[in-house]
């Protein structure tokens, strides 16, 4: 990207869950960073983008690994806040 090597990481790899299969003939990248770090994550589908207020997940689930939070959608359901700064120290090692 711009001249340098974006280290990528696959959230399927990331989080143990099963992920499409990678004989599609478009994937997409998500590049995000902290400060002068960047990582592209490779997702299987765009849903969309929203703003949302991000709630503790309490401390029964607070030590989940590379996620910040969780939110409330507009239909009821809820969804997981991933952390950047998580997927950026994957991406270096």
């Amino acid at each position: 990207m711009r001249d340098s090597v974006l280290p990528l990481v696959r959230l399927h790899r990331l989080f143990g869950c099963q992920g499409e299969s990678l004989s599609r003939d478009t994937c997409y990248v998500v590049v995000v960073g902290v400060a002068e770090k960047r990582v592209g994550l490779v997702v299987s589908r765009l849903m969309g983008q929203q703003e949302v207020a991000i709630k503790s997940l309490g401390s029964f689930l607070a030590n989940l690994p590379a996620i910040a939070g969780s939110t409330i959608l507009g239909d009821g359901s809820v969804a997981l806040i991933v952390d950047p700064l998580a997927f950026v120290q994957h991406g270096d090692n």
